[in-house]
């Protein structure tokens, strides 16, 4: 728009310029014709006058027109500038707020990396400790381990004892069995002998109720008689008796 107003006014003052230039020939022209020459002169002076005051009045318009555009253009580059300069001062603001940020961020992560470093010192630490524990629980459990062996091997060694007692135990109670019987035995023969001469006397045989563990060589013995004398009191054929049996003893 500006442009156009700028070539209008352009045009108007080379039309100024060129009428100017034909205008000046009726006043240095004589005419031959006198009053009537002078009477043409008059007025082509006042055409010529109209004509420049419609190209000043043009003029002026078109330099009123050209100032309006120039005061608009202004107010144009002014709020344009206003503008940039909003917006350079909102790009310096949000750059700042990028390198604050940038710099939180790096130190949330500084702080983070030293929190991180210290929970792995203080794992490694754990670990350390953990590790050392479990050593002295490995160290414990071998002394354990060797102490429970030692004591394996005495209870082994107790064991073989006991059995050795046990035998010495069975050994000595069987000598009791054998003392006992052979006392039992002395203690019989010594009471069939005192029965016998009573029954000798009396002229009546003795009579013996087999028991457990007896038998005809046993109690032959116990009364002082033979094997061979006690069967065929009792008209035996053979040396089997039965516990609860009645023997007659000669």
């Amino acid at each position: 728009m500006f442009g156009k107003r700028l070539l209008s006014f352009i045009i108007v003052l080379l039309v100024l310029s060129t009428s100017s230039e034909g205008g000046a020939a009726p006043y240095s022209q004589s005419s031959p014709q006198g009053r009537g020459g002078r009477g043409g002169g008059q007025q082509n002076s006042s055409s010529y006058a109209e004509d420049l005051s419609t190209v000043v009045r043009q003029v002026k318009t078109s330099l009123s027109d050209v100032k309006n555009e120039l005061n608009n253009h202004e107010i144009e580059i002014r709020t344009f500038e206003e503008r940039l300069t909003t917006q350079e001062q909102m790009m310096d603001d949000l750059h700042q707020q990028m390198k604050d940020e940038l710099a939180s961020q790096s130190e949330s992560a500084r702080v983070g990396s030293i929190a991180v470093q210290g929970k792995i010192e203080a794992l490694d630490r754990s670990l350390k400790s953990a590790d050392g524990v479990s050593k002295g629980m490995m160290t414990d459990l071998r002394q354990l381990k060797d102490q429970s062996d030692d004591f394996v091997k005495i209870l082994a060694q107790y064991k073989l004892k006991l059995i050795d007692l046990e035998k010495l135990v069975e050994a000595q109670n069987h000598q009791m069995e054998n003392f006992e019987t052979a006392l039992n035995t002395v203690i019989e023969v010594l009471k069939g002998k005192d029965a016998g001469k009573v029954a000798g006397a009396k002229g009546e045989a003795q009579t013996y109720k087999v028991q457990s563990g007896d038998s005809l060589e046993k109690i032959a013995r116990k009364h002082g008689i033979s094997v061979q004398a006690l069967r065929q009191a009792n008209e035996l054929t053979s040396d089997r008796i039965i516990i609860g049996q009645t023997l007659k003893i000669p």
